[in-house]
């Protein structure tokens, strides 16, 4: 949200500055472009086999014990829906199944690929 609000802030800033008088001759002739953002799918690994490394000897209960904390607790419980849960909601065994998540890529890097691909034309990035 920080990020989205300080795109915001500049963007709001710039109209600001450039609906000035004496900065209009500059920002007359400026095409503004909306992109689209870039997506990936990135492969999350199961919960249960990233933390279950970091307990030597899972016969004693303590994995199950911790994860058991972690459920009840409700703020986590509500992160590990989000990120592992089947449309935001619970299900059984989520916990132990890798999921595949649609990301956005940075807003940086949209720009910079849009700006990369027009060969041939001298290109000013003010980012």
């Amino acid at each position: 949200m920080k990020k989205v609000a300080s795109y915001t802030t500049s963007f709001i800033d710039i109209t600001n500055c450039a609906c000035k008088q004496k900065y209009k001759p500059l920002f007359s002739c400026i095409e503004l472009e909306l992109l689209n953002p870039n997506t990936v799918d990135k492969t999350v690994s199961s919960w249960s086999d990233t933390v279950e490394h970091y307990f030597l000897d899972r016969t004693n209960y303590k994995f199950d014990e911790f994860k058991k904390r972690c459920l009840n607790d409700p703020v986590i419980k509500k992160n590990l829906v989000r990120v592992y849960g089947k449309n935001g909601k619970e299900t059984p065994g989520m916990l132990d199944c890798e999921v595949t998540k649609k990301l956005c890529l940075h807003a940086e890097l949209n720009v910079l690929v849009k700006l990369m691909g027009q060969e041939g034309h001298w290109l000013y990035s003010s980012i």
